[in-house]
C-alpha cells in the first residue's frame, strides 16, 4: 500500500493555504520497509507568502523558516521556496504521480483536524476522505484521556527523539512510528 505522510508548518491555527510556511509530502510504500526513510520520495519546501500575519506562538516557533524566507539566515537551505501557485502545482503533480493518477490515501498526526483543512482544494482532492493518524494507532484506550501527540507516539514507538517542527522531519517520523507499529504487528 501506498501513502503519503504530510506535515506543514502554519503561521496559526486559522486554516487557510496563506498560513502555511513549510510543508512536507513523503510517500511510503509499506511492501518496501527496507527502504531508508531518509531516502523516500518527496514533496518539501517553504511558501513564501506574501503577507505573512499570525499568533504569537506559532510565528516564534517558526522563527527560523522566516530567516530563511526572509534570507536572514546564512545557512544553505535543504528545500526550494515556492510562491502559493507554484506550491500547489507542484504538490498535485507529486501527489498525481504518487498516487498513478488516482485519490491516495494520506498519514499525519492529526492529519484530518489540522493539515489537510490548510491545504488548497485542488490538493486536498488527491486525497482519499479517510486518513491514517499515528495519535489514533499509539492510543491506549484503558489509560489515555487524550489522543497522544507526536511526541509521546514517538517514545511508544522507541524513538527517543524531540519533535523537529521541520514538516519533513515531523513527515518522517510518522513514517518511522507507522514502521515499528507495523513491526510489532508482524
Amino acid at each position: 500500500m501506498y501513502y503519503v505522510s504530510l506535515d506543514l508548518e502554519t503561521t496559526c491555527l486559522t486554516p487557510n493555504p496563506n498560513h502555511i510556511l513549510m510543508f512536507s509530502f513523503v510517500l511510503e510504500d509499506t511492501d518496501r520497509p527496507e527502504v531508508p526513510v531518509e531516502e523516500l520520495p518527496h514533496f518539501t519546501g517553504f511558501v513564501d507568502q506574501p503577507t505573512i500575519t499570525g499568533s504569537a506562538f506559532a510565528l516564534s516557533m517558526n522563527s527560523w523558516i522566516l530567516d530563511r524566507l526572509s534570507g536572514r539566515s546564512m545557512e544553505p537551505s535543504k528545500y526550494e521556496i515556492y510562491n502559493a501557485e507554484n506550491f500547489e502545482k507542484g504538490a498535485v503533480r507529486f501527489l498525481h504521480e504518487a498516487f498513478r493518477g488516482r485519490r491516495g490515501t494520506v498519514a499525519g498526526k492529526n492529519v484530518a483536524g489540522f493539515d489537510l483543512q490548510f491545504l488548497p482544494y485542488t490538493v486536498k482532492g488527491c486525497f482519499k476522505h479517510r486518513v491514517m493518524d499515528i495519535g489514533m494507532a499509539c492510543m491506549d484506550l484503558a489509560w489515555d484521556q487524550q489522543v497522544p501527540d507526536l511526541l509521546e507516539c514517538k517514545k511508544r514507538c522507541g524513538i527517543d527523539t524531540p519533535v523537529a517542527h521541520d514538516a519533513r522531519e515531523d513527515a518522517l517520523d510518522v513514517i518511522r512510528c507507522f514502521r515499528v507499529l507495523r513491526a510489532r504487528a508482524l
